[in-house]
């Protein structure tokens, strides 16, 4: 619960205060460390990657409503979810080729390139027509890159399972996990937003 004050809390400060805040929390981290065995580098990890992305997730969120309105957030929600269904039934029909075994032992290339294609046409249909804001190419970019990056953020997601060895983030959604594993790739989507938009804007 404290985790999730001292998320909502970064996601509002300027991005020079975030860094200092984030600095702070990784040497006050690496304290505790020191002084409970119990606390593994690796839980020191996990938890500072937490922290960092989803702070990123809020901040870009936040970019989404304040400068581009719910349309946007439609599309990110449109190009990751379209792209998670185009995959799976993609993967049950044709799915023949592991796309990453050691990581999740269902997805196939084949998924992911159906989801891929399903994921950017949905996307980029519903943008070029309520999307405002941006040019035809950005657009076309974006359409193409989001359903890339919400399939990293899934097997991202999918690999820090492995790695903690557990199969889900929670049981909220009967037969689907937690919040969390119904939001990975979203994260990761918004957290590209994030940087694609500043990187616009330099």
């Amino acid at each position: 619960m404290l985790l999730i004050f001292v998320v909502l809390g970064l996601s509002r400060v300027s991005d020079q205060f975030l860094l200092v805040c984030l600095l702070g929390l990784i040497m006050f981290f690496y304290l505790i460390s020191i002084l409970n065995p119990w606390f593994t580098p690796s839980d020191l990890g996990y938890i500072l990657t937490m922290i960092l992305m989803f702070t990123g997730t809020l901040k870009s969120i936040f970019i989404v409503f304040d400068d581009f309105g719910v349309n946007m957030m439609i599309f990110l929600l449109i190009s990751t979810y379209t792209t998670d269904t185009g995959a799976y039934f993609s993967g049950f029909y044709f799915g023949k080729t592991k796309l990453n075994e050691r990581i999740s032992p269902k997805k196939t290339v084949e998924g992911s390139i159906g989801g891929w294609l399903i994921g950017s046409i949905s996307g980029f249909i519903f943008a070029y027509f309520m999307v405002k804001g941006f040019n035809f190419w950005i657009l076309v970019v974006m359409a193409v890159v989001f359903p890339i990056i919400g399939q990293i953020g899934d097997l991202a997601f999918s690999a820090i399972k492995r790695h903690f060895k557990i199969k889900d983030f929670g049981s909220i959604f009967p037969a689907h996990g937690g919040v969390l594993d119904r939001i990975d790739s979203l994260v990761f989507n918004l957290l590209f937003f994030y940087i694609f938009i500043s990187l616009l804007t330099l």
